[in-house]
């Protein structure tokens, strides 16, 4: 039983997904910024300006529904 005897999550976040019983807790990941930075990233390219090899952090959003629970005592 969802939440009662486990929690789930998920990382797709389509709108078919709040149809699944108890709606799930979701992990979205900021499409908008992750595009941003890689044509920032591809103008230097194109500009012939070095692009160091670096991560970039682009923090998740956590959409809460009804599919987590906290553990039990």
């Amino acid at each position: 039983r969802v939440p009662d005897d486990i929690s789930v999550m998920t990382s797709l976040n389509a709108r078919f997904m709040q149809r699944v019983l108890p709606t799930l807790t979701a992990i979205r990941i900021p499409q908008e910024a992750v595009a941003a930075e890689a044509g920032e990233t591809l103008a230097r390219l194109v500009r012939g300006e070095p692009v160091d090899a670096v991560q970039r952090h682009i923090p998740p959003d956590l959409i809460e529904n009804g599919s987590v629970a906290p553990p039990r005592r």
